[in-house]
């Protein structure tokens, strides 16, 4: 094919597609509320959405600190749930700053030790935590035999982190084996 010819060839292609109409759209609007109407289930239903004119107000404060400054007090919130007794919520927030604190490189004037011995810090709250939290489950459920064996697998889930520690790691097997 020669070059003079693809221009006309590209004009014969566009003129043989066709082109949706607007009858057709609202044919196929018909169509679907018609098979609506016979009971046909939509995959995703269609939801009310309700609309305000009010300013938005955030929920929660966004922070502007440094990730290092942010790990640290989520560390300290833990340890404040935990000596509240609010184990859930102190393993949650100390598996977070845990989690930060290890995503860190070495922050600007923060010494390898002492970020090492936050790390530390957050992992045996998230232990603690985690285990009191386990075993207050276990009792609730009155120590049966299903029980025993969920409270194993949650105890499980923990190894990931006590691995790194070995009195973590000690105390973790401690209580698999008293359960």
């Amino acid at each position: 094919m020669t070059l003079r010819f693809i221009p006309l060839f590209l004009v014969g292609l566009l003129l043989a597609v066709p082109f949706p109409s607007h009858a057709a759209d609202e044919t196929s609007d018909q169509e679907r509320s018609f098979k609506m109407q016979e009971g046909e289930k939509k995959l995703i239903p269609e939801a009310e959405v309700e609309t305000s004119t009010s300013p938005l107000t955030p929920i929660s404060p966004g922070t502007n600190q440094p990730p290092y400054e942010q790990a640290k007090a989520e560390l300290i919130k833990a340890f404040q749930f935990s000596n509240a007794g609010n184990w859930e919520a102190s393993s949650d927030v100390a598996l977070e700053a845990y989690e930060d604190l290890l995503a860190l490189h070495r922050p600007f004037r923060v010494k390898k030790s002492k970020l090492r011995k936050e790390i530390h810090e957050a992992a045996a709250i998230y232990i603690d935590s985690s285990i009191a939290f386990i075993l207050q489950g276990y009792k609730d459920a009155g120590k049966t035999s299903e029980a025993a064996e969920e409270a194993r697998a949650r105890l499980e889930d923990l190894r990931d982190v006590a691995r790194n520690y070995p009195e973590l790691n000690k105390k973790l097997n401690n209580t698999i084996d008293r359960i």
